[in-house]
């Protein structure tokens, strides 16, 4: 019994009593005052009270006693129930067994749970033997009147431990020596195979050929698993041998399949997310396999929905499971799971995915944005929103109830995900005329939502105004106008001190309106086709008695812009006219005197232009004799007597005579840019170019000008890339609206500066100055000096002994020189140099 404990609360003394120990020995026996026995025979402990050690040190050993046996008791009932250390056995113990014909077998197998009979047959036929349970721990088997067709191996196996033992059973037959298989292909992942060649009898001796001849292959044979050894795709048979007596299996062909360490199936769907009512598939694929079997979970399985699942062979190495659904309803809504097996090495992989049915479509919009944007002039800006829809939707952008049109605007939706999209106006160098609202609307055929944004553009404050009249009873006004968002503030200010009046002074003082001498008039504006504010501001001097500065200073929040204006009193204004016409009197008188001999200027000069013209040409040949230069020069004049101009060009086939350039027989029309004597080395080297004659297949006739009308275009020159002459052919659209605009030739210009395009035309830069090119040549005296003459370019022999000069780059014109004193000059001081 377990011990019980009493309480006695007048006395607070505990007793405790357990019937099962007896009272033994001197020290329990008189000597203790502490324990005794009551009437019943039981031991009794006491204790007087909490002082008394030795009977809370007795009760203690009691009751450790106590527990001892109860653990006892417990350890008993659980070996008792569930034996510990028993292993797995089969009775009888045989592992193989020979079995006559028509005959009966129980086997029992027992273990320390719960235990279970698995049968595994040689052939695929309905056997019918008796199961018999026994207890919890084991478990018989009783085959009666069997056949051959029962060979087979039966397995005992004990799940919770993970054990198991076979059992092999042969029945033979003298008829049935080897038995069939239903499926004579055989496959191999390896060189090794085996051959499904089992018997009834494990006596008979086993011994596997080629079909094609008759040599025995070398291998291990197993009666219940068949021949192995190595295989090649070919056919074979199995011969065995008993007591003299041969027989031939079936035969059986071998063929190598491809079997991967792990299998990864692929699942995907037409779509993941539709509305009630429309079709589904879902696909299931896995590569790099040749044999491979599918199973499918999906929502509402278990509650007996029935999806029809297919498969097919989309190649040698490739299987497609795939489950159709003609017309979804919401309980189609929740995962699909794909389970592919591969059945030779028994791997599994599985992929889901997750399909939402819809009752409906729908639309939201999102933008990081708030709906008040705000722009500086000229900065380029993005008015972007997140959509998610389903069905897919219409995106529409408008700016105050109008399609968005321009080229500096740009729509851009673009889809991220199934049913996710990004839409973006982007604004290149936003004017103010483009402040607005802009509003996005996006539809499909359930729902429809719409966001706006206030674009506002702001300016920083300009003074586009600022002058001074004179006005009645002597007053002065000065009118100072600006414009600028948000609206600009007009502030004035003064400065008395001529010498002073700069930004680095304090002389600056803000004027305040005063009733007796000042008055200040201000009024704002808006311009609704300009989108900007405009402030206009006059201050009005009631007597203006001194010269003086005036500032009118605009400001708003982006910044603040001043312009100065000088107020100058009536009675010096009206002396300083005074010395300007008398200054101008003299230098009438003075050119009378020289000139007015000759008779009228303008006669003068056309009656003896032919010796300004020779003039000039022989102090330029005197120059180029100077400074050894063998160039061209060019002299223009203008004139009024046939409303254009006298240009004339020097040239080198003829000693004296100069040729307008309009009458030249070449095709000389347009020059290379030089470089500026006045320019450092570096800066020459920016401008060199290369030029050309454009429409170089054209007369400059009436021909060229008629393949312009009839739309002719120049074709891509040699250096230019696609991108560039694309540029150039929009640039000669006919119709000059659809010409691009300067906003777009920046922006894209400035796309194409990348490293890409500056390694591009620094090479054709460099190719050209290490040239022969008269442009080249022309340079090299400046560089060396007179004593260097520029190298002659190629001749090249023409058909009958005539020589012709090598052209370069096709149509080549020879540039201006420069002024001889200055080529002079510097070639003079390049021979001085040390260096």
């Amino acid at each position: 019994m377990v011990p019980t404990f009493n309480e006695t609360p007048a006395s607070s003394i505990q007793r405790y009593e357990h019937q099962h120990v007896p009272l033994e020995g001197p020290d329990l026996q008189g000597q203790n005052p502490s324990m005794g026995k009551n009437a019943d025979g039981a031991l009794t402990i006491w204790s007087a009270g909490p002082g008394d050690e030795t009977n809370r040190q007795a009760a203690s050993i009691l009751c450790m006693l106590c527990l001892i046996k109860v653990v006892i008791i417990c350890v008993a009932v659980f070996f008792h129930f569930f034996p510990v250390g028993k292993s797995l056995e089969i009775s009888p113990s045989n592992t193989e067994l020979i079995l006559d014909a028509n005959s009966s077998i129980s086997i029992t197998c027992s273990g320390s749970s719960e235990v279970v009979w698995m049968q595994r047959l040689l052939i695929r036929e309905d056997q019918n033997p008796q199961w018999i349970q026994n207890g919890t721990i084991s478990s018989t088997i009783t085959l009666q009147n069997v056949m051959w067709n029962q060979t087979g191996v039966y397995m005992c196996s004990e799940p919770a431990l993970g054990e198991s033992k076979e059992v092999s059973i042969f029945v033979p037959d003298p008829e049935v020596w080897f038995i069939n298989v239903e499926h004579y292909m055989v496959t191999k992942t390896s060189e090794v195979g085996t051959i499904p060649c089992m018997v009834t009898n494990p006596k008979i001796s086993v011994s596997l050929y080629e079909k094609s001849n008759n040599t025995a292959l070398p291998g291990k044979y197993s009666p219940t698993e068949g021949f192995s050894t190595t295989l090649e795709d070919r056919t074979y048979v199995c011969k065995g041998v008993l007591d003299g007596v041969e027989k031939t299996s079936q035969s059986f062909y071998v063929f190598s399949i491809v079997v991967p360490d792990f299998i990864e199936p692929f699942i995907n769907t037409s779509r993941t997310v539709l509305k009630q009512g429309e079709p589904l598939t879902v696909n299931c694929t896995v590569h790099g396999v040749e044999i491979v079997y599918f199973t499918w979970d999906y929502p509402h399985k278990e509650d007996g929905l029935v999806i029809e699942q297919l498969t097919d062979l989309l190649s040698a190495t490739s299987i497609r499971s795939f489950l159709n659904i003609s017309e979804v309803t919401q309980n189609h809504s929740g995962e699909y799971t794909c389970n592919a097996h591969e059945g030779v090495q028994g791997t599994t992989a599985s992929d889901s995915i997750n399909i939402t049915v819809l009752e409906r479509g729908y639309v939201t919009v999102k933008s990081e944005l708030g709906q008040n944007v705000s722009a500086q002039l000229h900065e380029n800006i993005q008015l972007q929103v997140m959509i998610d829809a389903y069905p897919k939707p219409q995106v529409r952008w408008t700016k105050d109830g109008a399609p968005l049109s321009g080229d500096t605007i740009a729509v851009e939706t673009r889809q991220i995900q199934e049913t996710r999209y990004v839409s973006t106006v982007s604004l290149v160098r936003v004017r103010t005329e483009q402040k607005g609202l802009y509003t996005v609307s996006v539809d499909n055929d359930d729902d429809s939502k719409k966001m706006a944004f206030d674009l506002e553009v702001k300016v920083f404050p300009q003074i586009v105004e600022l002058s001074d009249h004179h006005m009645e009873e002597k007053r002065h006004g000065v009118v100072c106008a600006a414009e600028g968002v948000p609206s600009p503030s007009i502030q004035w200010y003064s400065c008395d001190s001529i010498h002073k009046c700069n930004n680095q002074t304090n002389a600056w003082k803000a004027l305040d309106p005063d009733l007796e001498n000042l008055n200040i008039q201000t009024n704002v504006s808006y311009n609704e086709t300009r989108k900007i504010h405009q402030t206009h501001s006059v201050l009005t001097f009631l007597k203006l008695q001194k010269i003086m500065s005036i500032r009118c200073e605009a400001q708003n929040q982006m910044g603040r812009r001043a312009r100065d204006i000088k107020l100058v009193a009536v009675l010096a204004a009206v002396l300083a006219l005074v010395v300007i016409a008398v200054i101008s009197i003299i230098i009438l008188i003075a050119l009378w005197r020289k000139y007015c001999r000759y008779g009228d200027l303008v006669d003068y000069l056309h009656r003896n232009k032919h010796t300004f013209l020779q003039y000039y040409a022989d102090k330029s040949r005197r120059d180029a004799d100077m400074c050894g230069s063998n160039g061209k020069g060019y002299v223009s004049f203008g004139s009024e007597y046939d409303g254009g101009y006298m240009d004339m060009s020097k040239d080198d086939t003829k000693d004296d005579e100069y040729v307008p350039m309009q009458e030249q027989t070449d095709d000389i029309k347009y020059a290379d840019i030089e470089p500026s004597v006045y320019e450092t080395p570096y800066q020459q080297d920016g401008y060199q170019r290369q030029g050309g004659t454009p429409y170089p297949d054209l007369p400059m006739n009436d021909l060229f000008y008629s393949a312009l009308k009839r739309g002719y275009r120049m074709a891509k020159p040699a250096h230019a890339a696609d991108e560039i002459y694309d540029i150039m052919r929009k640039c000669w659209d006919e119709k000059f609206e659809k010409r691009p605009e300067f906003s777009f030739l920046v922006q894209t210009m400035g796309n194409m500066l990348t490293d890409s395009y500056k390694k591009r035309y620094v090479q054709v830069n460099d190719n050209f100055l290490r040239s022969d090119h008269p442009a080249v040549v022309r340079t090299k005296p400046r560089l060396s000096g007179p004593m260097f003459p520029p190298s002659q370019p190629a001749i090249r022999r023409e058909a009958e002994g005539q020589e012709a000069i090598a052209s370069y780059n096709e149509y080549i014109i020879p540039i201006p020189d420069p002024k001889p004193e200055e080529v002079c000059e510097e070639t003079d001081s390049a021979l001085e140099s040390p260096s």
